[in-house]
C-alpha cells in the first residue's frame, strides 16, 4: 500500500471553504469551520492542509485551560512561553502576522468549555494578526458557536464533510493500492465502509 494522501471529495470541498476565507471582505471574518463525523477524513484533511502550507496545527484535548492552549501554541510555533500573558500572546501575534501563519485547531469541541474562552482566545489571536484560523469539529458545534456571536460573525465559511462516495473509494484504491482493484469490488468496500475513510 502506498502512502500518500489522497484528495478525495470532502478535501475538495474543504480547499473551497479555504478559498472564501482568503477571499473574504473582511479581515476579521477568516475563521473556517470544518465539521464532520468520525472516519470522513476531516482530521487527515487538516493534518495534509496544515503541512502544506506551514500552519500551526494543533489538537484541542478535553481538559484544554485558556493556559494549555498558550502553552502548546507557543511549543508548535516553539515561542518562549514564559513571562506574562499578554507579552507572550504579543510574541504569538507578532510571528503568526510576520509569517502570514494560518492556526488549525482540530477536536474544538474541547474548546467550548467556560464561554469558549479558548476559542475566544484563538479567535482573538488570529483577528490580530490577521490570519485564518481553520476548527475542526463534530457536528454540530455551529449550533454552539451561534450564541458566541464574536465567534460566529468571524466565520467566513462552514465546510461540512459528508460520506465517502463511490467515487472516492476508486481514486482512494487507484492511488493507494499496488494492484488494480476490480469496480465491483470498489462498490463492496464502499457499502462496507458505510461512507468512513
Amino acid at each position: 500500500m502506498r502512502k500518500v494522501f489522497v484528495k478525495v471529495s470532502n478535501y475538495t470541498r474543504f480547499l473551497g471553504g479555504i478559498s472564501r476565507v482568503e477571499s473574504r471582505g473582511s479581515s476579521e471574518a477568516a475563521i473556517l469551520v470544518v465539521t464532520g463525523d468520525a472516519g470522513g477524513g476531516k482530521t487527515a484533511s487538516l493534518e495534509h492542509w496544515s503541512v502544506e502550507v506551514g500552519a500551526v496545527h494543533l489538537r484541542a484535548k478535553a481538559d484544554w485551560p485558556r493556559a494549555y492552549f498558550k502553552r502548546e501554541l507557543c511549543a508548535a510555533m516553539r515561542i518562549d512561553p514564559h513571562g506574562h500573558a499578554d507579552v507572550v500572546l504579543n510574541r504569538v501575534m507578532n510571528r503568526l502576522g510576520t509569517d502570514r501563519t494560518p492556526v488549525v485547531i482540530d477536536e474544538a469541541k474541547y474548546c467550548l468549555r467556560d464561554r469558549a474562552i479558548v476559542l475566544q482566545k484563538a479567535r482573538e489571536v488570529c483577528d490580530l494578526a490577521e490570519v485564518p484560523l481553520v476548527v475542526g469539529a463534530v457536528p454540530g458545534f455551529e449550533n454552539h458557536v451561534s450564541i458566541h456571536e464574536e465567534i460566529s460573525s468571524r466565520v467566513a465559511s462552514w465546510v461540512e464533510f459528508g460520506p465517502s462516495t463511490i467515487a472516492d473509494v476508486r481514486l482512494l484504491a487507484d492511488d493507494l493500492c499496488e494492484v488494480e482493484i476490480a469496480d465491483d469490488l470498489v462498490e463492496d468496500i464502499h457499502r462496507a465502509a458505510d461512507g468512513r475513510i
